[in-house]
């Protein structure tokens, strides 16, 4: 498995911004630890269906099976929630400038600190593992296709299509989100045996 240090990427400056922690994956937060007793507890008002994840000012950020975008503060009360289309939520990235990136059903929709819609870019599949946030700001997620293929598109930060590298089906699941390197590479699995890295502008190394 491929791991960066925790640093990398453009996530938002939390402990853990994403599936997988960081930019890398390495699943290594930047707290001490847990001491193995409770600190408090929150009723989410359904099943938390995705990973967890938190801001820079301590919010904290998933989705219920509901299929909705939930945000709870970092006083442990619910600031809002958002219905999603498809009454499905994927795992929620964070941006530096706290922006959530969310996948549900055929889009990838960003929302505003405060629960707003900032843009949503409809995919030509359904995401298969986290979005990433790479050194440029661009949003990296690993698409299925209808016709069985798949696709690692990048997507600016205004919702526009930067890129877009299709590939056979990698017959792997769950799917290994991508992961940024020191340099800005993006490294993807593009079956069950091989990994391509490929510039921040969409060609391949």
């Amino acid at each position: 498995m491929l791991t960066f240090q925790s640093s990398l990427g453009q996530l938002a400056s939390s402990g853990w911004a994403k599936y997988g922690a960081n930019a890398g994956n390495t699943f290594q937060g930047t707290g001490k630890g847990a001491v193995g007793q409770a600190k408090w507890k929150f009723a989410t008002f359904g099943g938390i269906d995705t990973n967890v994840v938190t801001g820079s000012n301590g919010d904290i950020y998933f989705g219920n099976n509901g299929g909705d975008l939930v945000a709870e503060s970092s006083t442990h009360v619910l600031q809002w929630t958002l219905v999603l289309p498809g009454n499905y939520a994927g795992d929620p990235a964070l941006g530096p400038d706290g922006t959530i990136y969310v996948a549900s059903a055929f889009q990838l929709i960003a929302v505003t600190p405060a629960g707003a819609k900032k843009w949503t870019y409809n995919l030509a599949g359904s995401v298969v593992s986290a979005p990433v946030v790479g050194l440029d700001g661009a949003i990296y997620a690993v698409c299925s296709l209808y016709n069985g293929s798949e696709c690692l598109g990048a997507i600016g930060t205004n919702g526009k299509l930067l890129w877009s590298l299709a590939y056979p089906a990698s017959g792997s699941y769950p799917r290994p989100a991508a992961v940024i390197g020191p340099d800005g590479t993006i490294y993807a699995s593009i079956s069950k045996t091989q990994i391509e890295a490929i510039e921040p502008g969409g060609t391949e190394k």
